[in-house]
């Protein structure tokens, strides 16, 4: 049964069973228009003289119902393709001289979503629950994706039920105000309040939600701002003036009559001190930008059209960055866009995406039961390992899997960026994040994937940072240069103002009558920097020499002494004014304003009571005076941060030594009290050191007079640092941890030296450092022998036995000399190490990794040991009965295994997978079983097996596993004689595994896409044709395999992949260059112990030789070829080896025995399904070939 979904607020768009129907599928527009009529006034029968006047007004009467009646029928076959009979559709009915839609099918309609959320959120209000009406408001605000029809805009008969419905949204948004302003969420409420102006811009009801959201959002200035908008636009509009309850909210906010932080009926619950005078606001007037301004101006308006750009605004420190940040806010909102702000911190650059998540956080909401999360699943819940509260909101998210480390930097980025995109509900974003100089290598990662694909999205990022701080060496520079190459960056460069903008500014505050000397005595003195400058004013005004009079104008007592204002003493620098100030605040604020200086950038008011071991209440009004004062302002809900991070450092900087360490002691051990990184409040019943908290708490243990106390958490940071691949803030922990171990020696608590190299160890391995990753290893290794940790010595020998093997075949790193002869040693040592232990699963384990790690190295003699370490392995996982433990084991059989016993293997391993419920492992699993599959020649159970881990691979978001079964299937379907097909298949597989720097199955893959791209000799005789540039395109594949196998050290790939191209360059006629590449392979086949591997190099072999004149040579290679694929059930090698052995004896002039050989051939092929390989066998075109 079909089930439809139809989007009408907005752009037009129809899914039929959850697929977007496209546009080449309409009938044309008249059959579109139809739909769209029927769908407006569902339920009620449309009489088809209203249809036609509508529709077809220019036709005849009879053209104009056949018209009708084609379209009609038209619309039912798209509605429901499976009708036997057009008359018969649910949908569309049938009545005497008239139409209906009938919804009551399997049918779901945004509008009729929409109206109900707003019925829900109605009720709810009217029964005192604001916070359920904020979730079915918010709900209904997503549905509305824009006007009702939006292409549609003058068609007559959608114009009622589009103002029905726009009227209606105006409703939901002013509701959603109203509950958010109750909830203190100002800026939640205020954005809301843009979006019922930015469709009514005389509706006074939003005017006054606004006024009094600035002001109990401590905005005053913006809340009188709000009031003459308001004004204003009444009387260009309608010509009248505000009601008079506007007009009276206006007084009573002059008159700081209404109260703050929550409270909407008494006065600012804090009175300030009388030896404190108030500073008027110093947001001075925007002067200055005339050419800076009308560039971002342009840039928003581009972004509203779906043009985004990446734009960094830059200047020295206090030049007026974070003033424009603020000013494009208030343009954005009234634009209708969305604003998410963060800011870096200097106290967080190791803190993975900490802009982001602040950005972020108070945005998202539990989401209505009909509407999906903003991403998938698995990607959600990697999202929620940076952002635990997504968990609260989206309870059933599945648990945390990670992936592969370049594949979860990819998924992270992906789902983040999704997120992001989510909170704009289908509109225009501005993402600003301030102090990017002090950006964490994540977020920046974050911001250029962002920035290479904004060019067709609504969505403006503005970063702004100061150019002193940014050398050639900053991360923040190649990210310029990056998005400048890509074409996606502009950047606004901030100058100090000139002495006519001083003057224009002087003139804004005070009038005509303030001079022009003092204008250029203060240019003079403060360089024209906005900041200095607003220091500088705000210390006239109190020390007094700078009052407001009854009009809001400034005035000095010095106007009629003299012009140049020399009674005016300037401080000498901005820390000079700052401290200056301080002089004016009593002990305890000046306390506080060092405690918050010591936190950071933002600091809970929860905090700064603990640390000041006072109530919050009496912290709350001191902190209230320093707002007043200037010196902080208000955060988020309970907290406080500085004006300007050049008044932080000034006090900051102004505190001892001693003092200030102590003080950052104080923070950490106050924060592992509340378990809350310092800029939220603590949640009821939460207790966890998450990743935010222990970065924070080793950034200040680091910094205290006791740096060692940091060492655990610093090791916490790096290790969630590295779980979500955020790998340079990880670093950056670890070396922190290091230098103090190699500072504070006897303070380092036992057995951390193993544990830091051993996750030094890990993070190299997944950077692709090997170099690196040995040195961690044996590192690790020395620690735990030196500490007696006997786990963490076997752990690091298990590392170090992987990573060997993988630079074994002649790399700079490997093991030295003395230890070349054995260079399975540490393997040996880990065996030797769990039987001592007596640990089963500990030697099953590390038997495991000798049976692996020694047959793919080994030589075919040496195989069977190898093999012999498995069996062990698997007799003792099953021994201890640990079912994980057991699956483990098993699959390592899938690469070095016998074919019959490695499929039996990775058959109950995938049992035992899902007995565990892994899905994701199981996606693993199957590709692995699939591998084994084609390597034995069932391809038929191979393209099963692998179409069915390619479809739970996307359903578990797992890319890599899911390539690895696109492998698999490409190489199945390439056999079964579908080569285009398969050969997609393996394309696609190369580009994931590119993607997330998988190299090793890179070089596999591309190997295996070579093999089906080199035609066997004879293709192009009856069925199968070879593809075109076939030839040039194998040897591209196979080069590339060479090249990448000097990274990889892999020689059972490059010896394959050697004959392969000698074959290839051979048909191409380069004689000399295939010659040279046989003999290279010829060399290292006796070192190859993989069969698949080393029967494939003697095929590839054998068809060189033959091609190059050597039929015996040959013929004992395709012989060897045939005589290992019985000993290992490799059934492929053993059909081509017959082919190739048939086309030998045929070149030497045995032909009776050729035909035998071709004939045993056939009956291969056709026993395993080798549709290409019976091509070849039935026609059997030999070429033309020298003899010896």
């Amino acid at each position: 049964m079909t089930g439809l979904r139809f989007q009408l607020l907005g752009s037009f768009r129809l899914w039929r069973n959850g697929h977007l129907v496209a546009p080449e599928e309409w009938f044309g527009h008249k059959a579109q228009q139809l739909l769209k009529i029927l769908l407006t006034k569902r339920g009620h029968a449309l009489l088809t003289d209203q249809l036609i006047e509508w529709l077809w007004p220019e036709l005849t009467p009879a053209s104009a119902r056949n018209s009708l009646w084609v379209a009609v029928t038209r619309l039912r076959r798209l509605l429901e393709p499976e009708l036997a009979a057009p008359a018969a559709s649910r949908f569309i009915l049938t009545y005497p001289a008239a139409y209906r839609f009938d919804p009551a099918g399997q049918c779901q309609i945004d509008v009729d979503d929409f109206l109900g959320h707003c019925r829900r959120g109605q009720a709810a209000a009217l029964q005192g629950d604001p916070l359920t009406a904020i979730v079915a408001y918010s709900a209904a605000e997503a549905l509305y994706q824009g006007n009702y029809l939006a292409e549609d805009l003058y068609e007559e008969w959608a114009i009622p039920t589009r103002e029905r419905l726009r009227e209606a949204f105006i409703e939901i948004e002013s509701a959603l105000a109203t509950a958010y302003l109750e909830q203190t969420r100002y800026r939640e409420a205020l954005v809301r309040c843009h979006r019922v102006l930015a469709h009514d811009t005389c509706r006074e009801s939003a005017w006054r939600l606004a006024m009094e959201c600035y002001y109990r959002a401590g905005e005053q200035g913006q809340a009188l701002r709000a009031f003459e908008q308001c004004r204003t636009a009444l009387a260009r509009e309608l010509g009248v003036d505000p009601l008079p309850e506007t007009v009276a909210l206006h007084e009573r906010l002059l008159r700081s009559e209404m109260g703050r932080y929550g409270d909407q009926t008494s006065a600012p619950p804090h009175p300030l001190t009388p030896s404190l005078p108030l500073t008027p606001s110093l947001r001075l007037p925007l002067v200055g930008r005339d050419l800076e301004w009308p560039i971002l101006h342009h840039l928003l308006q581009e972004a509203v059209r779906g043009r985004g750009r990446v734009v960094l605004v830059t200047g020295e420190p206090g030049v007026g960055k974070t003033r424009m940040l603020e000013e494009l806010t208030g343009l954005a909102v009234a634009r209708g866009a969305t604003v998410l702000a963060g800011r870096c911190s200097e106290l967080e650059q190791n803190l993975a995406y900490a802009p982001i998540l602040e950005a972020l956080r108070g945005t998202l909401l539990p989401p209505p039961p009909s509407s999906s999360p903003p991403c998938l699943p698995g990607q959600l819940a990697a999202v929620a390992e940076l952002f635990p509260e997504l968990r609260r909101i989206f309870p059933d998210l599945p648990p945390y899997q990670p992936l592969p480390p370049d594949e979860e930097r990819l998924r992270l980025l992906v789902a983040l960026t999704e997120v992001i995109r989510s909170r704009a509900h289908g509109g225009p974003l501005v993402l600003l994040l301030d102090d990017m100089h002090w950006a964490d290598p994540s977020t920046l990662q974050l911001v250029h994937y962002l920035g290479r694909r904004l060019d067709r999205q609504p969505l403006l990022l503005v970063g702004a940072y100061p150019s002193t701080l940014i050398g050639p060496q900053h991360p923040l520079a190649a990210l310029r240069a990056a998005l400048t190459q890509q074409g996606m960056l502009t950047e606004i460069a901030l100058t100090t103002l000139d002495e006519a903008d001083i003057i224009l500014l002087l003139r804004a505050l005070g009038g005509e009558d303030w001079g022009d000397e003092l204008a250029r005595r203060l240019h003079r003195d403060t360089g024209g920097n906005p900041f200095f400058l607003s220091e500088v004013l705000r210390t006239f005004v109190q020390e007094g020499l700078i009052v407001v009079d009854a009009e809001g104008r400034w005035r000095t007592a010095y106007d009629e002494v003299t012009d140049s204002y020399r009674e005016l003493l300037l401080p000498p620098s901005v820390r000079s004014a700052v401290l200056g100030r301080l002089a004016h605040v009593s002990p305890d604020e000046r306390a506080v304003l060092e405690l918050a200086s010591v936190i950071g950038r933002e600091a809970a008011l929860v905090l700064l009571a603990r640390l000041s071991d006072q109530t919050e209440a009496v912290v709350a009004r001191q902190a209230d005076r320093l707002v007043a004062a200037g010196f902080l302002r208000p955060g988020a809900a309970d907290h406080y941060e500085f004006g300007h991070d050049l008044m932080r450092l000034a006090v900051y900087d102004a505190l001892s030594e001693p003092r200030r360490r102590f003080l950052h002691r104080q923070v950490a051990d106050v924060l592992l009290a509340l378990r809350t990184p310092p800029q939220f409040a603590p949640r009821a019943g939460e207790a966890r050191i998450g990743r935010e908290l222990a970065g924070w708490v080793a950034t200040h243990y680091a910094a205290s007079d006791r740096p060692w106390l940091a060492l655990e958490y610093a090791l916490a940071a790096a290790e969630q640092a590295a779980r979500v691949i955020a790998y340079d803030e990880a670093i950056t922990w670890f070396q922190q941890a290091l230098e103090i171990v190699h500072a504070y020696p006897a303070a380092v608590p036992p057995g951390f030296r193993t544990r830091l190299q051993l996750q030094w160890r890990t993070l190299w391995y997944y950077r692709g450092d090997l170099t690196r990753t040995l040195a961690a290893d044996r590192a690790a290794l020395m620690a735990a022998r030196q500490e007696n940790d006997v786990a963490g010595e076997l752990q690091a020998l298990w590392h170090l036995a992987h990573d060997e093997t993988q630079v074994a075949a002649g790399s700079e790193a490997s093991t030295g000399p003395d230890e070349s002869a054995r260079p399975y040693l540490a393997q040996e040592q880990a065996v030797n190490l769990a039987r001592g232990l007596g640990d089963p699963a500990a030697l099953a384990r590390s038997l495991a990794r000798l049976g692996s790690d020694t047959g793919f190295r080994a030589s075919p003699a040496e195989r069977e040991q190898a093999l012999g370490y498995l069996d062990q392995a698997v007799a003792l996982a099953r021994q201890v009965g640990d079912l994980s433990l057991l699956h483990h084991v098993l699959t390592e059989l899938w690469g070095v295994g016998r074919l019959p016993h490695a499929r039996r293997a990775l058959e109950e391993a995938l049992t035992l997978v899902r007995t565990l419920g892994d899905r994701r492992e199981e996606v693993g699993t199957l590709a692995k079983l699939a591998d084994v599959l084609v390597r034995q020649g069932d391809f038929s159970a191979a393209a099963a097996t692998a179409r069915e881990g390619l479809a739970l691979a996307g359903q578990t978001d797992s890319p890599t596993y899911g390539a690895w079964n696109r492998r698999a299937l490409g190489q199945a379907l390439v056999a079964l004689g579908q080569v285009p097909e398969g050969v997609e298949h393996l394309k696609g597989a190369a580009r994931t595994f590119e993607a997330h720097a998988w190299k090793a199955m890179l070089v596999g893959t591309l190997l295996r896409l070579g093999l089906a791209l080199s035609p066997p000799l004879g293709e192009g005789e009856g069925t199968i044709q070879p593809l075109d540039g076939a030839w040039a395109r194998a040897a591209e594949a196979l080069e590339r395999v060479l090249a990448l196998c000097g990274e990889t050290h892999e020689p059972y790939e490059a010896a394959y992949a050697l004959a392969a191209l000698g074959r290839v360059r051979l048909a191409q006629g380069d004689t000399e260059a295939g010659r040279q590449a046989l003999k290279a392979a010829a060399e290292l086949a006796p070192q190859i112990g993989l069969p698949w591997h080393h029967g494939g190099t003697l095929l590839q072999l054998a068809g060189g030789r033959l091609l190059a004149g050597e039929a015996e040579t040959g013929l004992a290679a395709a012989d060897e070829a045939i005589h290992l694929a019985e000993a290992e059930d490799l059934r492929e090698v053993q059909a081509w080896g017959f082919w190739l052995r048939g086309w030998a004896l045929l070149v030497v002039g045995r032909a009776g025995e050729a035909q035998a050989a071709l004939a045993q051939g056939l009956a291969q092929a056709t026993a395993i399904g080798h549709v290409r390989l019976q091509h070849h066998l039935q026609w059997p075109v030999i070429p033309d070939c020298p003899t010896e």
